[in-house]
């Protein structure tokens, strides 16, 4: 394989510019750009690219962890800025952006952690197994390829390049799984059999109705995956629990007994949306990955009219 090529500032800031949105974010880009510039290719192409990564999930903290990551460089390996990285984006879809922020800010913290981190389960090593198991599941090869997050359009199952989140490579193996179960349950249940982004643009806040009824289509879903699947809906359980998954609202319990019943439908819980949209929130799972509605709607025509 050919080594990159070095790239000049004014590649660099093109680069940062566009993935880091200054048109509408205002971030100052000039200073990080001449650092990298600076830089020999392989660490320029190795922090680009996981700043690129990091702006898919927020741009203010690509910003940050670009900044904080030259003066890493040399100092531990890139495996663990790499996970480093990994572990803000995971806090920031978990807890919003303070954490992640809190993440990259203390670089010490995570390096104690650095035993933990060293133990991901790589997309690389997983992939095959996972494959053949998402096969067993449904008679037909779903795809699975890489992606940021985890999600479905219904025909590919996407993941991201580690799961780090356990001490131990198995039990971060059987988080990419539980998060395959979780996905595949969707295209068996009809999670995407209806234009969601169109539901979700009826309320006054078309991302908290998304967050709303993905934790409600959750409930459903697990429910399904213990009746089919019950040895991995016992490990999926234990995993939430070790990594602190919060325990329903009160609020929420009449949905979460509806939503567990064998003939519970996609209706049934756009029908729960409506009732619980005001009220409390509760924190997605740990295995429950992204929606991504008007992606996984254009791939459902795409494949109807084939």
């Amino acid at each position: 394989m050919s080594r990159p090529s070095p790239l000049d500032r004014d590649e660099i800031l093109a680069r940062l510019d566009r993935w880091l949105e200054v048109e509408f974010t205002f971030i100052h880009t000039a200073e990080l750009a001449d650092a990298l510039a600076a830089l020999g290719a392989d660490e320029q192409h190795f922090l680009l690219d996981w700043t690129r990564r990091a702006a898919a999930t927020s741009t203010n903290l690509a910003f940050e962890f670009a900044q904080r990551a030259l003066g890493m460089l040399g100092e531990v390996e890139p495996e663990v800025i790499a996970a480093w990285c990994l572990h803000a984006m995971d806090s920031y879809d978990r807890s919003g952006l303070a954490a992640a922020m809190g993440v990259i800010r203390d670089l010490e913290g995570f390096l104690v952690l650095g035993h933990q981190r060293a133990n991901a389960a790589l997309f690389e090593d997983s992939v095959g197994v996972l494959g053949h198991f998402v096969q067993g599941l449904d008679g037909r090869r779903l795809k699975i390829e890489r992606d940021e997050v985890p999600w479905t359009d219904g025909e590919v199952i996407y993941l991201p390049e580690a799961m780090a989140h356990f001490d131990n490579r198995e039990d971060n193996f059987q988080l990419y799984k539980a998060h395959v179960a979780q996905l595949w349950a969707q295209t068996r249940c009809g999670t995407l059999n209806e234009n969601l982004a169109e539901r979700f643009a009826a309320y006054p806040d078309p991302e908290r109705a998304q967050a709303v009824f993905h934790r409600l289509e959750a409930i459903r879903l697990d429910a399904f995956i213990a009746r089919e699947l019950p040895g991995l809906a016992r490990t999926m359980r234990r995993l939430g629990e070790a990594l602190g998954d919060a325990p329903l609202p009160a609020a929420w319990q009449p949905a979460a007994e509806a939503l567990q019943a064998r003939d519970a439908t996609l209706g049934d819980s756009l029908a729960w949306l409506a009732r619980l949209y005001e009220g409390p929130l509760p924190a997605p799972l740990c295995y429950q990955g992204r929606l991504r509605p008007a992606e996984a709607w254009a791939a459902r025509l795409e494949r109807l009219q084939r």
